[in-house]
């Protein structure tokens, strides 16, 4: 009973946050790629929270530990697995402004490729690698952080 709980907290959250960010997404269309991207990183960023602090909250507490001494600049994180709930997870480091190198599958879903593609996130299995080593250079030099 529990599990249809939460999946009737993440359609009742997701529903709602979706709602709530479809103006400024919208009005983030009208806006150069960059700035645009930077819209979109801070929607994904408030949809993980929204879906990590909200509605899985009466079933499993998220903490993060800051221990990188306040850096402001640009951060790589490495994770050493994979998993679906990277995306939300990443939230939880209170960084909105993150790039995630993504394999194709994820790029090819009409909904999340979509936004994914907004966000500027790296395909690392269509994108060439020259492309891809340009695309992190210009990203890191604006102050992303790459997951």
């Amino acid at each position: 009973m529990s599990t249809v709980f939460a999946y009737v907290l993440l359609l009742a959250f997701g529903a709602a946050y979706c709602l709530v960010a479809c103006v400024p997404w919208l009005l983030s269309l009208l806006l150069p790629v960059r700035l645009r991207g930077r819209v979109m990183r801070v929607l994904i960023y408030g949809f993980g929270r929204t879906i990590v602090f909200g509605a899985m909250r009466p079933f499993a507490r998220v903490r993060y530990d800051d221990r990188s001494a306040g850096s402001s600049g640009a951060d790589v994180y490495v994770f050493n697995h994979r998993s679906g709930s990277d995306p939300f997870l990443m939230s939880a480091l209170g960084r909105w402004n993150m790039v995630q190198f993504v394999n194709g599958w994820p790029m090819r879903l009409w909904f999340f490729g979509y936004y994914a593609r907004l966000c500027e996130y790296v395909d690392v299995t269509r994108m060439p690698f020259e492309e891809q080593v340009r695309h992190v250079r210009e990203l890191i030099a604006r102050g992303v952080s790459m997951i």
